[in-house]
């Protein structure tokens, strides 16, 4: 799939009622009433104010964006979740193209392939493929958007068996600067698909992955938590570690986390872990 879209804004700078009609979705200007929480993100530290705010609905929207953008010489921040430590997903006196209303999802289990778009979390989309038995590799965290996780990298609890989210990234689409919309993975486009896998940034903004499933049932995980030993036993407690023994597992609801792991926490039962430490003659337990 190739389509180029070119908007009328060249000879209108910063005609912002063009770009409204010509996006199906929602133009958020400052003095909206949605304004104020539309702009902040999830790290409280950034608190820029853009220019306008466009709540995209699907690629073409996404595409009108990024002319408007260019054609205005328009910073764009493009936000899918809104995690980023570093404030990505907004800008000062620029153009931010929220993807959170762009949350389509198809799974063909028979395939083991999803098409998932940039507003979804990696809990939702985790959820779904579950109740096939199938997961894809997301991070640890299941509120967080899953565009910014899987181009960053993807690192989760599931690295070790099926590696990195990114590894499991099949294709994409894109609409790159000049507007074009185009599919792009190991046979169309594969330098465009290389790039945005780690080749560094800017190459586009993606409004579908393709991703790759593996089976996957339920899985407990769980953490170990020593608690602090008294000021008389901290020489005692440092050296511990070195003769810690698992002893056993236990039924319990301690900081556990269990069920289908890809990207979302916090289903299903509870591990206990039971932690004994010999160390001078006496011995601390912690349950959780």
């Amino acid at each position: 799939m190739e389509a180029l879209i070119r908007g009328p804004f060249v000879d209108e700078p910063l005609d912002l009622e063009s770009l409204a009609g010509c996006i199906s979705g929602r133009l958020i200007l400052p003095g909206d009433d949605e304004y104020e929480a539309a702009r902040h993100v999830h790290q409280t530290a950034v608190d820029a104010r853009p220019l306008a705010i466009v709540r995209a609905a699907d690629a073409r929207d996404v595409a009108f964006t990024v002319l408007f953008a260019r054609d205005n010489d328009l910073d764009l921040a493009v936000r899918g979740g809104g995690h980023s430590l570093a404030g990505h997903g907004t800008v000062d006196g620029g153009i931010v193209l929220d993807l959170a209303d762009m949350r389509g999802l198809h799974i063909d289990p028979d395939a083991r392939l999803a098409w998932a778009q940039p507003g979804l979390t990696a809990g939702e989309f985790t959820e779904a493929a579950a109740a096939h038995g199938l997961a894809t590799p997301f991070g640890d965290t299941g509120s967080v958007g899953i565009a910014g996780l899987t181009l960053g990298g993807g690192i989760g609890w599931l690295v070790r068996k099926y590696g990195l989210t990114i590894d499991a990234l099949v294709g994409v689409e894109i609409v790159t600067a000049d507007g074009r919309q185009l599919v792009a993975n190991e046979q169309d486009h594969p330098d465009l698909f290389w790039a945005v896998r780690g080749g560094g940034g800017n190459f586009g903004v993606v409004t579908r992955f393709q991703y790759r499933l593996h089976p996957v049932g339920m899985i407990l995980g769980g953490g170990t938590n020593i608690s602090d030993v008294q000021a008389d036993q901290k020489q005692a407690g440092d050296t511990a570690a070195r003769d810690a023994t698992i002893i056993g597992g236990a039924a319990g609801a301690g900081a556990v986390l269990g069920g289908p792991i890809g990207g979302a926490l916090g289903f299903g039962i509870g591990l206990g872990v039971v932690i004994e430490i010999h160390t001078r003659g006496q011995a601390w337990r912690n349950h959780g």
